[in-house]
């Protein structure tokens, strides 16, 4: 969390100084009445690992369509600390 942490500072630096408007920031947690009993761990596991592969998809082809330097520094540092830290294999 705290490497995201930071990844989401910087990108919103990035945005201040880009004039750019943030997005409203969503509740820091929701009240769910979702029976988690029926949700395994193996479930769990595949369906966040499956989103991290296709995030850092996504990541590494936004920055390949970017123009401003500093953005694509940005993203290509981010992927790779993610990949590094999830050890993912990207999957097209």
């Amino acid at each position: 969390m705290s490497v995201l942490d930071k990844e989401i500072a910087t990108l919103e630096a990035q945005m201040d100084s880009l004039g750019i408007a943030l997005p409203p920031r969503p509740p820091k947690s929701i009240n769910t009445t979702t029976n988690t009993e029926i949700l395994r761990d193996e479930l769990m596991f595949r369906v966040i690992y499956t989103g991290m592969q296709n995030f850092v998809s996504q990541q590494v082809q936004d920055s390949m369509q970017m123009q401003n330097k500093t953005l694509i520094n940005i993203f290509q540092r981010a992927s790779k600390k993610e990949l590094e830290l999830g050890k993912i294999r990207v999957i097209r």
